[in-house]
């Protein structure tokens, strides 16, 4: 918010972007408002404010882990009443959901990998494979992070006899 003090009044200057950078928000767009000696406001002028950063930026949480931010968007109202100022969130783009797609796989088959250098179960590891091809990069991370890796076995030396 700016505002400019005028002879009688001011004139304010509203931008909403709040939840752009996140996909959260619809169009951003700028607002100037005066508002007289009276107190009462005026709208002057709208205009929309265009978002030059990519999709894949702006909607960095999606291709992350599309799981995650849907049940990140079930959960928001759950312990809190409905914010009447919030836009709904923005569609997602087709590129950004074929990233999301091309992540996932890609975290179950590293997934295959990785598992197969750390001590698990059998079970174990296939539930930790499925779990990074569902819920994505964050996943993977969490099963890279949290075992360590299998000791290699040793080499038998050839002895002399």
């Amino acid at each position: 918010m700016d505002a400019i003090e005028l002879l009688d009044g001011y004139l304010v200057s509203f931008t909403y972007t709040w939840g752009v950078w996140s996909g959260e928000l619809q169009q951003p767009f700028q607002q100037l408002v005066r508002v007289d000696d009276a107190g009462k406001a005026h709208e002057v002028a709208r205009r929309a404010i265009d978002v030059d950063l990519p999709s894949a930026y702006t909607n960095r949480n999606t291709w992350l882990s599309p799981v995650i931010r849907a049940l990140c968007l079930g959960a928001r109202n759950l312990f809190a009443a409905n914010d009447p100022l919030k836009a709904k969130p923005e569609r997602v783009p087709p590129s950004v959901l074929w990233l999301a797609a091309a992540c996932c796989l890609l975290s179950l088959l590293a997934a295959i990998w990785v598992s197969g250098r750390q001590v698990h179960s059998t079970r174990g590891r296939w539930a930790w494979v499925v779990l990074c091809g569902v819920v994505g990069l964050p996943a993977l991370a969490s099963l890279w992070l949290l075992y360590p890796r299998r000791e290699p076995l040793p080499v038998a030396s050839p002895t002399l006899a």
